[in-house]
């Protein structure tokens, strides 16, 4: 099991602690934009063969199929040759993703500006 899935999982049955151990940097939290959606917002769910230009600098949301909810994050860096991207959510937590089994799965959605 690679460490996402195993976060993902841990996350997914303890997320009372999720905020404290997914190193909130700033120490606050906005819970309107840490908190999960149940739909993604007005934006573009990225297919497989669309370009990844479209992510540099996006503010993305990624759904969690285990929560069965969205959460915003915002595109660091990207790498389009390796197709993987480091990413910050709302709660302050920095993740390098592998961006085709996300794209493949339709769980990136790129909001809208």
């Amino acid at each position: 099991m690679d460490s996402v899935c195993f976060r993902r999982l841990f996350f997914a049955a303890f997320p009372h602690v999720s905020w404290f151990l997914r190193g909130n940097q700033n120490n606050t939290i906005n819970n309107d934009d840490a908190a999960g959606l149940k739909k993604p917002s007005p934006g573009v769910i990225i297919k497989q063969d669309a370009p990844l230009d479209s992510l540099v600098d996006a503010k993305i949301e990624l759904y969690w199929p285990d929560d069965g909810l969205w959460y915003k994050a915002e595109v660091l860096s990207l790498n389009a040759r390796a197709r993987n991207a480091k990413v910050l959510y709302a709660t302050g937590d920095v993740e390098t993703l592998e961006l085709d089994e996300i794209i493949n799965e339709g769980h990136l959605n790129v909001c809208s500006k």
